[in-house]
C-alpha cells in the first residue's frame, strides 16, 4: 500500500519544482521582453492603500490559489527596471543570468557567515575579495581584513569571547582598514 502524499512531500516533490519554474522563468522571460519593447510605464503608481488592499494579510493553513497568477499580479505591479526609460533611481536593472545565479544561491541557501555551511560560496567570496582588491590596488591579501577584523575582536574584548548566546554585546564595533600599497 503506498503511503498518502504530505504536502511537504507535494513542496518538495522534484517534479512539481521543474514545472512551477519552468512557468516562472517563462513569466519573468515575457516580462523582460514586454518591458524592453517599452511596453507598459516604468512604474505603475498606486498608493500604499490599494496595494496593502490587493494583497491582504489573509493567510490560510493551506496553499490556496493559484501561485503563477499572484506572482503575474506582483510582476505587473512592480517597478519596471529592465524598461530602457527607467533612469536608476536607487538600484540598478538586475542582468537576467544573475538573478538566476540569485534563484541558484536562494535555493541552496548555503550561507557563508561560517564555511562549513557554505564551502563554495566562501571560497567564491575570498576570491572574489581578493580579485576586487587587485583591481583597487590594494595589498594582494587584503580580502583577509574580515579575517582581520575577528582576530581584533577577540584581541580587544578577549572577555566577550565564548560566552555564547545571550551575552552581552562588545561595547563597540571596529572597522579594519585596507591600506593602498
Amino acid at each position: 500500500m503506498a503511503s498518502p502524499r504530505t504536502p511537504l512531500a507535494t513542496d518538495y516533490d522534484a517534479e512539481h519544482f521543474r514545472q512551477f519554474g519552468h512557468q516562472l522563468v517563462d513569466q519573468l522571460a515575457d516580462h523582460l521582453a514586454r518591458t524592453t519593447r517599452r511596453e507598459g510605464p516604468v512604474l505603475p503608481w498606486a498608493p500604499p492603500e490599494v496595494h496593502l488592499a490587493n494583497f491582504p494579510a489573509d493567510f490560510p493553513e493551506e496553499p490556496t490559489g493559484d501561485v503563477p497568477a499572484l506572482l503575474a499580479r506582483v510582476v505587473e505591479g512592480s517597478h519596471h527596471l529592465h524598461h530602457p526609460h527607467y533612469v536608476g533611481h536607487q538600484v540598478s536593472a538586475p542582468l537576467p543570468l544573475a538573478a538566476l545565479c540569485d534563484f541558484v544561491s536562494s535555493f541552496l541557501n548555503n550561507g557563508m557567515a561560517v564555511y562549513d555551511m557554505g564551502p563554495i560560496v566562501t571560497a567564491m567570496e575570498h576570491n572574489v575579495l581578493g580579485w576586487m582588491a587587485g583591481k583597487r590596488g590594494l595589498l594582494p591579501r587584503a580580502d583577509d581584513a574580515r579575517w582581520a577584523g575577528v582576530a581584533a575582536h577577540h584581541a580587544h574584548q578577549p572577555a566577550h569571547h565564548g560566552r555564547g548566546p545571550g551575552s552581552p554585546a562588545p561595547g563597540g564595533v571596529r572597522a579594519i582598514g585596507m591600506h593602498p600599497r
